[in-house]
């Protein structure tokens, strides 16, 4: 025996919105704005009376492929759907907002039913911020291309004869420079004295000028934290 579907009063399903952490934007089919919930509102800083009745190209902010390239406007999410009447599920796009670092979500697109009022389909478009787990994924990847090249490196020391080893430090360092995307990579040498440190190998990104002579006899003890580090055998991060 089916049981009837329970009918929910516009209050309920309201509240239900407002308490999703979800964005939830509702549009007409014609791609118009009719609604949407707090969360967007929030992650969009959107004025919503502003836009009700307005195009999502009217967003304040530019569309991004995955790939961070510009997204044109019949690729959108909500224009796809209307156009091509094919939902969207899960597509990763980024949202840059007029001054600032782009948010990236995953989106989905569900067409709404017709109606006897309204036999043209709308749609909702619901989205989620994805931008940490992106970033922390991207981190993963670094981490792991990174400890692969020094792996890699390390292995080819090995092999180096000892009148290569200047010629191979130098590769090593660029290669290593070119992954960082940094404009210096340097090698510096604890003088025999102990008492100081010398740049003794270099490398610089194309049109950055080199500092290796005046990185010469810098004493210990402007560098103390460093050196006490790296006598420990320890790992330095310097955040940038």
């Amino acid at each position: 025996m089916n049981r009837p579907r329970p009918r929910f009063t516009e209050e309920f399903l309201v509240a239900v919105l407002d308490a999703l952490d979800e964005g939830v934007i509702a549009f007409d089919a014609l791609g118009r704005l009719i609604a949407a919930n707090p969360s967007a509102v929030r992650m969009l800083d959107m004025d919503l009376e502003a836009m009700r009745g307005r195009p999502v190209t009217d967003l304040a902010h530019t569309p991004l492929r995955g790939d961070g390239t510009a997204m044109p406007a019949h690729e959108h999410p909500v224009v796809h759907t209307l156009r091509n009447g094919v939902e969207v599920t899960g597509m990763v796009m980024g949202l840059r907002p007029p001054i600032g670092d782009p948010r990236w979500v995953s989106a989905n697109t569900r067409l709404m039913p017709a109606t006897e009022e309204s036999p043209q389909r709308g749609l909702v478009l619901s989205f989620t911020d994805v931008t940490d787990r992106l970033r922390a994924e991207a981190a993963l990847r670094w981490r792991a291309e990174f400890d692969e090249l020094v792996t890699r490196l390390s292995g080819q020391f090995l092999s180096t004869r000892p009148e290569q080893t200047a010629t191979e430090i130098d590769r090593a360092l660029a290669e290593v420079g070119e992954f960082a995307q940094v404009d210096r990579c340097y090698l510096y040498l604890v003088d025999e004295d102990n008492k100081a440190v010398s740049n003794v190998h270099e490398w610089t990104a194309p049109g950055i000028r080199s500092r290796k002579d005046v990185r010469q006899r810098v004493p210990r003890e402007t560098l103390p934290w460093l050196l006490r580090k790296l006598e420990r055998h320890e790992a330095i991060h310097i955040r940038t």
